[in-house]
């Protein structure tokens, strides 16, 4: 935790949608720890307001919790169209309550069970924070 800011782990920071969430949470004094994948995008996303940056893969489990360690909350927004997404997506959702979170955004889509893959993927991410999980 950066001081006395919350702080929100922004799950895909150097996206176009997400990269957009980013400013707008340092206007509202939240500190911002980006989790990229590409070390190289780091410099890009500290100039959109990141405090610190957490470098890994959401399939490494242990990069995902380290860099979990102190939040307050979570924005998630799911990769593109991976044959994973599910897990992956699960994996951030079950890390995030024992890592200290207290709050999840997730950037689902409208609707998560029109019979499109990428769609319908969405639905057991939305059902694991409906139904089994304290955050918000």
């Amino acid at each position: 935790m950066t001081g006395t800011k919350p702080t929100i782990l922004v799950i895909g920071a150097s996206g176009r949608f997400a990269g957009m969430v980013v400013p707008e949470l340092g206007r509202r004094s939240v500190a911002v720890r980006a989790f990229l994948r590409d070390p190289a995008k780091a410099d890009t996303v500290r100039a959109k307001g990141a405090i610190e940056i957490a470098i890994g893969d959401l399939r490494d489990p242990e990069r995902l919790h380290v860099a979990l360690e102190g939040v307050d909350g979570v924005f998630y927004i799911r990769p593109h169209f991976l044959e994973d997404e599910t897990v992956l997506g699960l994996r951030v959702v079950e890390a995030a309550e024992p890592a200290g979170a207290r709050r999840f955004a997730f950037s689902s889509v409208m609707h998560p069970a029109i019979p499109l893959s990428h769609h319908r993927a969405k639905l057991p991410l939305e059902a694991a924070l409906v139904q089994g999980s304290r955050l918000a």
